[in-house]
This record gives C-alpha cells, sequence and structure tokens, in this order.
C-alpha cells in the first residue's frame, strides 16, 4: 500500500496553540479496516511530525480509497511528574475524518466528512459548481454514452 504526505496546522484545528512544555503530539487514527478475499487491508495509527511553535505538521499515511483518518491531539496533563508511568495525558478529536487518496497534500484540501468513496456524482458533464467529493465520468440515467470517449469511468475527486 502507498503512503502519501499529509500536512497542515493543528493550531487551525484546536483554536490555540498547546504549549510546548504539555509536549502535545498529534496522530492519525484510521476509522475502519477492509477485508479483500483472505487479506486484511488496515491503515495504520500514525504520529505526525509538530512543530510546536508553529502548529505545522506533517505526517505520512496509508493512501487508499476506502481509509478514512481522523485526527487525535493528546497532551500532558501532568508535566513535572518525574515518573513516566504515572503521566496523565488531555486528548482531543478532530470532529471529521479525511481521506488522503490518492496523492495526500494539505489537510485542508482533503475533504469533509460527507467527502466519502461512498457517495459519488455520475455525471458526463463537469460536477456543479461548489461541488466537493468523489465524481465518476460516466453517463446518468437518461444520457448517452459517447463510445469513443475514452476517459468513461474515470473515478476523479473534485475539491
Amino acid at each position: 500500500m502507498a503512503t502519501v504526505q499529509v500536512t497542515g496546522n493543528a493550531w487551525d484545528h484546536t483554536g490555540s496553540p498547546i504549549p510546548a512544555e504539555l509536549h502535545p503530539q498529534l496522530w492519525f487514527r484510521p476509522e475502519r479496516h477492509d477485508v479483500s478475499g483472505a487479506n486484511l487491508l488496515a491503515g495504520v495509527e500514525a504520529q505526525a511530525t509538530l512543530d510546536t511553535a508553529t502548529g505545522a505538521f506533517n505526517v505520512d499515511l496509508v493512501a487508499e480509497p476506502w481509509i478514512r483518518y481522523k485526527s487525535v491531539l493528546r497532551w500532558l496533563l501532568n508535566p513535572h511528574e518525574p515518573n513516566m508511568q504515572m503521566w496523565a495525558w488531555g486528548y482531543a478529536e478532530w470532529s471529521w475524518t479525511f481521506n488522503p487518496y490518492p496523492g495526500g497534500g494539505p489537510i485542508s484540501e482533503l475533504g469533509v466528512p460527507d467527502l466519502s468513496i461512498h457517495n459519488v456524482f455520475v455525471s458526463l458533464n463537469t460536477p456543479p459548481a461548489g461541488y466537493k467529493g468523489w465524481w465518476l465520468y460516466s453517463p446518468a440515467d437518461g444520457q448517452t454514452m459517447p463510445l469513443n470517449d475514452p476517459d468513461i469511468g474515470d473515478l476523479r475527486r473534485v475539491n
């Protein structure tokens, strides 16, 4: 399975920075897995590289049409505790998921909760203005298929 890089700024989503002394960490957790034949195809939880001064992050994620990720931020609640086994963590999950397929990029361009491979707009024409989601270049009900069109069957993501 191929990996792609996703970038962004964690502080854009938290509303304010989390101080570096609280050791903030940004994790990306797959929302579900898939079974194909006898194989379990699994996304893996991944930790982002996070610049705690600016909030900028990057992370390499498995890119498949069926893997959606949820971002989870965690930080230390008791940073002065010397015993690591006694550390307590605060957590905040972002309220939306995204799919990095096919090429990754800025997280702000990777969709909103309804941008799912399971919701596909089918049309020979271009998608409506403002549409964000998956678009299958194929005839919809009542449309005539041009038999010589090489793009028939193309599944594209519109951002």
